[in-house]
């Protein structure tokens, strides 16, 4: 049960009403963490519009940033974002055994050399980001450019900041829905 309670339609102002309209207009439902985040309507439209323009605009290859914040959701045991970045992989072109092989490091050698890289950085990225020595963020850059890196980054820590807050006021996964074509 969650710590606070999700803001059903008929509670939500004016200000939130055209942010749950694009939001379910894309996604087909109003994703339970944006439900909670109505509580506080000023910082709704612009998060969502911030992670929103991060994700559409990333240079990196969508399925490529589902599995790395799949690592940082493993990492962070928040059931929240791995129900949801799950299916988001598998409809960008993962496969199930490809998200398995994210619970730990040991599986990261099944995948190219280029996605070994973001897996890698992802997983020091939710460890603790000191981690992050030349040699790591070597293997990153030769494979990616200043843009795809920053890109990269500020996805992790979006999902870590949203797995976090999903944990903490203990948000239910949302039943399965799937970024828009």
């Amino acid at each position: 049960m969650p710590r606070i309670p999700l803001v059903p339609d008929d509670a939500i102002g004016d200000d939130v009403a055209p942010i749950f309209q694009r939001v379910r207009e894309a996604y087909g439902q109003v994703p339970n963490l944006i439900r909670t985040l109505a509580h506080q309507p000023a910082a709704t439209g612009p998060l969502m519009d911030l992670f929103a323009t991060l994700y559409e605009d990333s240079p990196l290859d969508k399925r490529l940033i589902e599995l790395g914040i799949i690592v940082v959701s493993f990492r962070q045991q928040s059931e929240y974002c791995l129900t949801l970045h799950k299916a988001f992989a598998l409809d960008h072109g993962a496969t199930t055994e490809e998200i398995q092989r994210l619970r730990d490091d040991t599986g990261f050698d099944a995948f190219a050399p280029d996605e070994q890289a973001v897996l890698r950085f992802a997983a020091a990225f939710a460890d603790d980001p000191l981690t992050i020595d030349d040699a790591l963020y070597a293997g990153l850059r030769e494979h990616f450019d200043d843009a795809s890196i920053v890109s990269l980054s500020f996805l992790l820590g979006l999902g870590l900041m949203f797995g976090q807050i999903a944990n903490a006021l203990r948000i239910p996964p949302d039943a399965v829905v799937l970024p828009p074509k």
